[in-house]
């Protein structure tokens, strides 16, 4: 498929189509280091039965235009495995399209950061026996890969049964149980999770914690001896740590089960000092038990990513784009 041979070659996140009616054609974007690119232009027969084949391929209902849609599917190209996560949404004159090409190869979690130490802090709180892990940040932050980073680490180390809960699974970790939410079928992270911990697991995993209903049940598992990891969307600790108490949790239940929030960041890495061999890598801000309260303006990432700057990995351009006022 020559639109993700292109996108592979610029090393590419993603892939969206900007519908164009005057022209009816369709602009491919490739987000590459977290900058949008133009690349082919498609007619809207083209664009139409691309979709339609990568509907079809992520077994996803090639019928229904009317609500959105989103599955995953693995792809050769040039003989190297593309895991695509599919996604659609309803729109006019034709459905909208996003495709996001997930890498094959899970980085050490030490590997992650533009800081060696920074898994130090965090790798004793997978050995707890129970209680909640969150990781959190915005869209595009990282917290997949750190996610699954984490959860090699814990395979790594320990010998735990591992569940996880995903929508949709992204990447396949050989001796992991991973279940894929099918909301249509009924089967949702509530009715997952209560099935899961009958299963006798040490570890589970929530890809995102979206509502008051899968807060209730991560936090009934955490307290009765399970290990549990979830993202949830924040810009930092605090924000992340409120979600729970706006889904209705009690403070006293969230102090009793959290473990530790990783809020993070992508940063881009200023080339004339890129030690490390990727373009951009994270930067972490780790509140331990209750010190997500006194991260209520985010300021553990913004001296992180200073301290980034005053070393050279990142530009003070880097730096400002995260926190102008700093």
């Amino acid at each position: 498929m020559p639109l993700l041979r292109e996108a592979q070659q610029m090393s590419a996140t993603d892939v969206h189509f900007l519908l164009q009616p005057s022209s009816e054609k369709v602009q491919a974007q490739y987000r590459a280091h977290g900058t949008i690119f133009n690349g082919s232009q498609l007619s809207y027969e083209a664009y139409q039965s691309l979709l339609r084949h990568l509907k079809f391929s992520a077994s996803l209902d090639i019928g229904e235009e009317r609500r959105p849609q989103s599955g995953s599917y693995t792809i050769m190209v040039k003989s190297q495995p593309l895991d695509l996560r599919i996604s659609t949404l309803p729109g006019i004159p034709l459905e909208h399209l996003t495709i996001r090409i997930l890498s094959s190869t899970i980085l050490p979690f030490e590997k992650l950061s533009i800081f060696p130490t920074a898994h130090q802090h965090i790798l004793p709180l997978l050995n707890a026996p129970h209680g909640l892990f969150l990781l959190c940040g915005p869209t595009g932050a990282g917290k997949t890969t750190t996610l699954y980073a984490l959860l090699k680490t814990i395979q790594k180390t320990t010998k735990k049964r591992i569940i996880t809960l995903e929508d949709p699974v992204e990447q396949q970790i050989e001796g992991v149980v991973q279940l894929q939410i099918n909301e249509a079928a009924g089967f949702h992270y509530e009715e997952g999770l209560r099935s899961v911990m009958r299963h006798d697991p040490d570890v589970i995993v929530i890809s995102e914690i979206r509502d008051a209903l899968t807060a209730k049940w991560v936090i009934r598992a955490s307290m009765t001896g399970h290990l549990v990891l979830s993202t949830i969307h924040g810009s930092h600790p605090y924000s992340a740590a409120r979600r729970f108490l706006e889904y209705g949790i009690q403070l006293l239940d969230l102090e009793e089960s959290l473990l530790g929030i990783l809020s993070q960041r992508l940063a881009t890495l200023a080339t004339a000092n890129r030690l490390i061999s990727r373009p951009r890598a994270a930067v972490f801000d780790l509140a331990i038990g209750q010190a997500w309260k006194r991260s209520a303006a985010g300021e553990g990432l913004a001296k992180e990513l200073r301290k980034a700057y005053a070393y050279g990995f990142i530009t003070e351009n880097e730096w400002r784009r995260w926190f102008p006022s700093s």
